[in-house]
């Protein structure tokens, strides 16, 4: 089973992340959805909310996506993540690895693209924990 947290203040591409990623998973899997990052943030801190994996966007207006991964990084949440912008900047890219970030989608991005990168970090998710 996959738990899917997608973070982002953009409702409407909230909702397209949240729904193609249902289609990338199984009916079993899950998909949570927040509006805020700090919202993500209680749901995982205080609410003990643990992800498979998080897609979430980079520029928000409370904190950052780097900021609110670094967050819940702390509190014991290692998952795979993907980060979605439409601003790349080179000091951006070099924040990702520490953040254990798999994949950084530069929007525009395509359905298909996304689709496929959250099934592979589920995957990613799943041989994690089968290792374990």
């Amino acid at each position: 089973m996959c738990k899917v947290m997608v973070v982002d203040d953009n409702s409407a591409h909230r909702e397209i992340v949240s729904r193609l990623a249902q289609n990338a998973m199984t009916p079993a899997d899950e998909v949570l959805e927040y509006a805020s990052p700090v919202d993500f943030i209680h749901a995982v801190v205080d609410r003990g909310e643990r992800p498979d994996l998080i897609v979430i966007d980079y520029f928000m207006p409370e904190l950052d996506g780097i900021q609110a991964l670094r967050c819940v990084r702390g509190h014991g949440v290692h998952c795979p993540a993907i980060v979605l912008t439409a601003f790349y900047t080179e000091a951006m890219h070099k924040l990702l690895p520490s953040n254990n970030v798999k994949f950084l989608m530069k929007k525009p991005f395509s359905a298909q693209e996304l689709f496929e990168n959250i099934q592979a970090a589920c995957h990613m998710a799943d041989n994690k924990e089968s290792v374990a």
